[in-house]
């Protein structure tokens, strides 16, 4: 999996999240290392993942100037927040 530019754990440190220059995501287990979902999430890098508590959602931040909001058991994308600009990091307080 070369060429990571984001990374990011769920809290429950069973799932890693890996975001790439081309602007895709990576799901992947942690017990057996292996990628169970790719997603086409951002038109650029993506430059920041963080999950929500649960771990149900991950957060995306990316060169295309979106955040956006995935969930993790599926792939599908449930929130997009445009704005003005790359996006660098994300984070959820």
């Amino acid at each position: 999996m070369g060429g990571a530019a984001a990374l990011a754990v769920a809290p429950s440190g069973s799932v890693a999240a890996f975001g790439f220059a081309d602007g895709r995501i990576a799901i992947v287990d942690a017990a057996s290392n292996r990628i169970t979902r790719s997603v086409p999430a951002h038109s650029a890098a993506v430059t920041g993942l963080t999950f929500a508590a649960d771990g149900a959602s991950l957060f995306s931040a990316g060169r295309d100037g979106l955040v956006l909001v995935t969930q993790v058991a599926d792939g599908a994308a449930v929130g997009r927040l445009p704005r003005q600009g790359e996006v660098r990091a994300v984070a959820i307080l």
